[in-house]
C-alpha cells in the first residue's frame, strides 16, 4: 500500500465526493490501483456514481453483517473510456435509513471496533489479492465525530476541503486544530467552488494570504498543514452536474453521475485534479 487518504470537511456541501471520485479515477488512469471507500455514513452520495447496485455496504461490514469482498466490487467500468489494466474498486455506503441509523445508535465498544476493521481494511487487506491496492481514498463524513475520527485516524495523509462562501474559514480552522493535535498528518487544504468574482478581491493569492494569516500562523506546529489546489466554478462543471441532476428526476432508474474528469477534461477542474495528483505520486513515489 503505497497511502492511505483521507477527504475531509468542517461541513457538508464542500464537493468532498466529487473531488474524492475524481482523484481516484485520475490515479488509476496514471497505472494505480485505487480503491475508493464511502464512509459518509449519515449522508452518503456516492452511491450516485453507480447506481442501481446491489452489493452489500460499508454499513453491513461494521454491523458485521458481511464480508469485505462482498462489498468491494469493481467499479472500473464507470472510467468510461479506459482501456488499461488497473483497477478501480468501490464500497458504497447504504442510503437505507434504518441501517444509517443502526450504525449512529451503537455503542463506544462497536465505534472502536469500526476504527479495528477500518485500519485491518486499509493498511492490509485491500493490498494484497485479489485487491492489489496502491492507494486507498477515504470519503468521511464531515466534522469531527467518531467515524470521521476513525477514517482519517486510519490514514497516512488528510485532505480537507473549505468553501469561502459559507463562512467555514472558523470552523476549519479549529478543526485543524484539533486533527493537527491528535493525529499530526500531512494535511492538505483545497479551496473548492471558488466563485469568478474572487478575482475582484484579489484573487487566489489574495485567497492564500487570508489562509495563512487566518488559518495557518494561527495553529500551533501546522508544518504538516499546506495550501493546495483553489479550484474557481466551472460553467462546464455545472452544465454536467445540471444535466445530470435533470435526467435523474425523470427517469425510471437512476442514471450514473459522470464523473467529471472524463467528462470534461479540458476543464480547470480536471486541471486541479492532475496537478494534485502530480503532487501526490510525487510525495510517495520520492
Amino acid at each position: 500500500m503505497k497511502r492511505v487518504i483521507s477527504v475531509h470537511s468542517h461541513k457538508g456541501g464542500t464537493g468532498k465526493s466529487m473531488f474524492s471520485i475524481n482523484l481516484a479515477s485520475e490515479l488509476v488512469f496514471r497505472g494505480y490501483n485505487v480503491a475508493l471507500i464511502d464512509l459518509d455514513l449519515g449522508a452518503p452520495s456516492l452511491q450516485t456514481y453507480a447506481p442501481n447496485r446491489h452489493e452489500k455496504t460499508i454499513n453491513d461490514y461494521f454491523l458485521g453483517d458481511t464480508k469485505l469482498n462482498e462489498i468491494v466490487f469493481d467499479a472500473t467500468y464507470l472510467l468510461r473510456g479506459y482501456t488499461g489494466d488497473n483497477r478501480f474498486y468501490l464500497a458504497l455506503a447504504s442510503i437505507d435509513t434504518d441501517k444509517i441509523s443502526a450504525i449512529q445508535h451503537r455503542d463506544k465498544q462497536a465505534q472502536l471496533n469500526d476504527l479495528y476493521l477500518l485500519m485491518k481494511m486499509v493498511r492490509n487487506t485491500l493490498s494484497n489479492e485479489p485487491w492489489n491496492v496502491d492507494f486507498v481514498i477515504l470519503d468521511t463524513s464531515p466534522g469531527i465525530s467518531t467515524g470521521s475520527i476513525n477514517s482519517i485516524a486510519a490514514s497516512n495523509s488528510l485532505v480537507v476541503l473549505m468553501k469561502l462562501v459559507n463562512g467555514d474559514l472558523d470552523g476549519t480552522r479549529e478543526m485543524l486544530r484539533t486533527l493537527n493535535e491528535t493525529l499530526n498528518l500531512d494535511t492538505t487544504i483545497v479551496i473548492n467552488q471558488i466563485p469568478l468574482v474572487y478575482e475582484e478581491f484579489g484573487g487566489k493569492d489574495k485567497i492564500r494570504s487570508v489562509l495563512k494569516t487566518q488559518m495557518l500562523e494561527k495553529i500551533a506546529h501546522s508544518s504538516k498543514i499546506s495550501i493546495g489546489p483553489i479550484i474557481p466554478t466551472n460553467d462546464e462543471i455545472l452544465k454536467i452536474e445540471t444535466k445530470y441532476a435533470m435526467s435523474s428526476l425523470v427517469g425510471d432508474e437512476m442514471d450514473a453521475r459522470p464523473i467529471q474528469i472524463i467528462e470534461s477534461p479540458d476543464s480547470v477542474f480536471a486541471e486541479k485534479i492532475r496537478e494534485f495528483s502530480d503532487k501526490i505520486i510525487q510525495s510517495t513515489e520520492g
